[in-house]
């Protein structure tokens, strides 16, 4: 065998070590849900974000949500959002969430804002939550001063 062919053989194979590994971090960070303390320890958003949750599914064992949420009034650039669940004990567990473009929500709302970036898209395995729980939805908010706010909804999954 020639050191060229040696060569392409060994960069593949170390190729494909590396995407497993990616693939196999990825999977454990992103499908996990993580103890965020408390609801007391947040600030409660008293109304200036508005919010709406298209769907709540469960596919494949794993817990979706998706909606958006929204400042009315500010341009919305910076996107830090998490939905979380809330147990009966107010114990706040949040699950990876990523931004989605919603140009339909800019439309709606007309009011020459841009809300595109007010989407998101949460998922956790359904076998992390409690069977005999129920949990509230909300979202967490952490705003580009530092300010952290958990908007209660009043979507619920579980018992």
């Amino acid at each position: 065998m020639n050191n060229s062919l040696r060569f392409a053989i060994i960069g593949f194979a170390v190729c494909c070590l590396i995407s497993l590994i990616f693939a196999t971090v990825y999977k454990h960070n992103v499908l996990k849900i993580e103890y965020l303390g408390n609801t007391s320890d947040y600030k409660k958003d008293e109304d200036v974000y508005v919010y709406y949750i298209d769907r709540t599914e469960i596919k494949k064992n794993h817990l979706e949500i998706h909606g958006w949420l929204i400042k009315p009034g500010i341009n919305l650039i910076y996107v830090n959002n998490m939905y979380v669940l809330i147990d009966d004990d107010n114990k706040v567990y949040g699950i990876k969430t990523r931004s989605i473009k919603r140009a339909e929500v800019t439309m709606h709302f007309n009011d020459g804002f841009n809300y595109d970036n007010s989407g998101l898209h949460g998922q956790c395995p359904v076998g992390i939550l409690s069977s005999s729980g129920r949990y509230r939805i909300g979202i967490l908010i952490r705003e580009q001063n530092g300010n952290q706010y958990i908007k209660l909804t009043n979507e619920y999954i579980g018992e």
